[in-house]
């Protein structure tokens, strides 16, 4: 639900890494986001570190929804995602 007291004292999180992981955590604590800002891999058979950006078309959305679904259960009320795919 939406609270001002998200907004009197603004936080900006980057997170960088394994989102579902990061999320995974963040869903044990009270965290709640106002805003989030999405830009995945976008399957193109880039050559990143670690991730694999070569898959079946399937798996790769499976894996998009379960990352959208897990941002969403951590938004409050009326928040905004914006999702970047190129």
């Amino acid at each position: 639900m939406w609270h001002p007291k998200y907004f009197s004292k603004p936080q900006t999180i980057v997170l960088a890494g394994d989102c579902l992981q990061h999320l995974g955590e963040l869903q044990a604590g009270r965290d709640r986001f106002a805003l989030t800002f999405l830009d995945p891999p976008f399957n193109q058979g880039k050559d990143y570190k670690y991730f694999d950006d070569n898959q079946r078309e399937a798996v790769y959305w499976s894996w998009l929804l379960e990352i959208c679904q897990a941002v969403y259960d951590l938004c409050l009320e009326g928040a905004a995602i914006y999702f970047i795919k190129y």
